[in-house]
C-alpha cells in the first residue's frame, strides 16, 4: 500500500474504498437474489397447493356426477364415469409425484435461503 501512496497520495485509500464498495454491492446483489429466489419458491408452493385444491374439487364434482348418473339415469354409465375419474386421479397423482419436487424439498430450500439471508 505504501507503494501506491508513493505513486500518488491518497491512492491506497481510493483502492480500499473501491474494494469496500464492491463488497457492499456484491452483498446487496446476493441478498436481492436470495429474496427473489425465496419469493419464487413461495409462489411455486402456492400454485402447487392451489392446483391440488382445484383437482380435488373437480374429482369430487365428477364423483358426485357419476353417483347421480348411476342413481337416476344408468347404473353402468355412472359406474364407468366413476371408474374413469378414479383412474385419471391415480395417473395424475403418480405423474405429479414423479415430476415435481417434494413439498418438503421446497420448504427445505426456503429454509436454506432464509438462513443465508439472515447471515447477511
Amino acid at each position: 500500500m505504501r507503494g501506491y501512496e508513493d505513486i500518488q497520495p491518497g491512492f491506497a485509500d481510493r483502492i480500499m474504498t473501491m474494494a469496500e464498495n464492491e463488497s457492499l454491492h456484491r452483498q446487496r446483489m446476493e441478498r436481492t437474489s436470495l429474496e427473489v429466489a425465496s419469493d419464487a419458491l413461495q409462489e411455486e408452493l402456492k400454485r402447487a397447493r392451489l392446483g391440488l385444491y382445484l383437482a380435488a374439487s373437480v374429482a369430487v364434482f365428477f364423483l358426485a356426477a357419476s353417483a347421480a348418473i348411476a342413481a337416476f339415469v344408468d347404473t353402468i354409465a355412472g359406474s364407468v364415469l366413476s371408474g374413469v375419474d378414479i383412474a385419471i386421479l391415480a395417473s395424475v397423482f403418480v405423474y405429479g409425484v414423479r415430476q415435481r419436487p417434494a413439498e418438503s424439498d421446497v420448504e427445505a430450500e426456503l429454509s436454506t435461503l432464509a438462513k443465508r439471508h439472515e447471515e447477511m
